[in-house]
């Protein structure tokens, strides 16, 4: 289940990374769905 949680973090972290690499916003965006991602454990 954690597990589960920490890919789910993961994989929104990339999302947002991959948003990151058109716009500077994007790659804030994904550090704090990231950072969510990992409190939500």
């Amino acid at each position: 289940m954690v597990a589960a949680h920490l890919l789910i973090g993961l994989g929104f972290g990339d999302i947002g990374l991959a948003f990151g690499l058109n716009s500077g916003i994007g790659s804030v965006f994904g550090s704090w769905v990231l950072l969510l991602g990992l409190l939500y454990l």
